[in-house]
């Protein structure tokens, strides 16, 4: 089968389409000018009509889940999505496919989508509803970009609300508890974890993808340069979320726990293993669910904390002592200032009071 995207020329004018197919002898590239081609737009339906050509037939003509597959297949096939991405597409195919099994691409209807996702909200969380929708709505704009369709159904369907995000840090007695108990525990790769999440806000898998040349104890500072993805059970190497690197400040705590747990080992191996086996979040974070049930610790809403909560926690903290947003976000690596605004303003009742004292004074 063979896979077709859009590129520019070498002289940087025009588009080329190449087409990537797999034999026995592995994965090949072959390519076609698109002289004719005006634009982007024009350049997509062109190298469509190509690799229906060399195809032999269009998905357009079967069922819309087949269609949807294809789409998912072919971004996977061209590297355009992760393969955690293309996990989580495919549930979220599945999750359509008891109201669109039997119906051709154009079948689809606006009322008909919109009382499925209503429907959906009966058993489902609106977050994986939002994720299906997004999906859908995806694959039919590629449709009408390449022709397969003349207008997006979905577009006079209203967006799902995503859920409130939930948040669960460790504040007040819980928090000093909680510090009070590390200092107790055997250094380990999860205990490590969790120092890297509790004290420089890092997300379970970033910490996951740390080298110990991305850390310079004497400056006093890490660089998050890379994840650890899991899909379908297999561990791989990852970008960070926004697919930027990004420094962080280490305290004298985690400094400390740095220092002594990587003391020895090469810069090529990984912080939390010290060696070439690749960790993983989800080891760390069942260590960590276990801890916090010998232990009874428990989030500000009364609940479990998750490793990501450690990064809440660590959020809410530097907003209490009066961190600027700005420089907050820059260690969180948040796309803007605005969305650190959105989640951790009004982080707690002691930093409501403490605000509320600043403005008593300042008027």
């Amino acid at each position: 089968m063979y896979t077709v995207s859009v590129c520019r020329r070498a002289s940087g004018k025009g588009w080329r389409a190449v087409a990537r197919y797999k034999d026995e002898d592995g994965w090949h590239n072959t390519t076609k000018s698109l002289r004719d081609a005006r634009n982007k737009a024009e350049a997509i339906r062109m190298a469509r009509d190509w690799e229906i050509e060399l195809n032999g037939s269009s998905a357009a003509t079967g069922p819309v889940v087949a269609y949807v597959a294809d789409y998912i297949d072919r971004k996977a096939a061209l590297h355009s999505i992760q393969p955690s991405t293309a996990t989580d597409y495919r549930k979220s195919l599945n999750g359509w496919r008891p109201y669109l099994d039997g119906l051709d691409l154009r079948d689809l209807a606006p009322r008909m989508l919109a009382d499925a996702l209503q429907d959906m909200m009966l058993g489902s969380s609106p977050t994986t509803v939002l994720k299906r929708y997004v999906l859908l709505k995806s694959v039919l704009d590629s449709a009408v970009m390449v022709g397969d369709l003349a207008k997006n159904p979905l577009d006079s369907v209203p967006r799902p609300r995503k859920a409130p995000q939930q948040q669960n840090p460790v504040v007040g007695e819980e928090l000093e508890r909680l510090k009070s108990l590390l200092p107790s525990l055997r250094l380990s790769p999860w205990v490590v974890g969790v120092h890297l999440c509790l004290f420089a806000g890092l997300r379970s898998e970033e910490a996951c993808g740390l080298k110990v040349s991305d850390i310079d104890l004497d400056a006093r500072v890490g660089w998050v340069r890379r994840a650890i993805a899991c899909s379908n059970g297999h561990s791989y190497v990852a970008p960070t979320k926004n697919k930027r690197t990004r420094d962080f400040p280490i305290c004298e705590v985690l400094a400390d726990v740095l220092g002594r747990w990587t003391d020895g080992a090469p810069s090529w191996a990984w912080v939390l293993t010290r060696g070439e086996r690749m960790p993983t979040g989800r080891s760390i974070g069942d260590r960590w669910s276990s801890f916090c049930e010998l232990t009874e610790l428990r989030g500000r809403d009364g609940r479990k904390p998750t490793l990501h909560d450690l990064r809440h926690t660590f959020a809410t903290q530097c907003v209490a002592a009066g961190m600027d947003v700005k420089t907050l976000q820059s260690i969180l690596g948040h796309s803007s200032a605005a969305m650190t605004l959105d989640i951790y303003a009004s982080p707690d009742a002691s930093a409501k009071a403490a605000a509320s004292e600043l403005i008593g004074n300042a008027i």
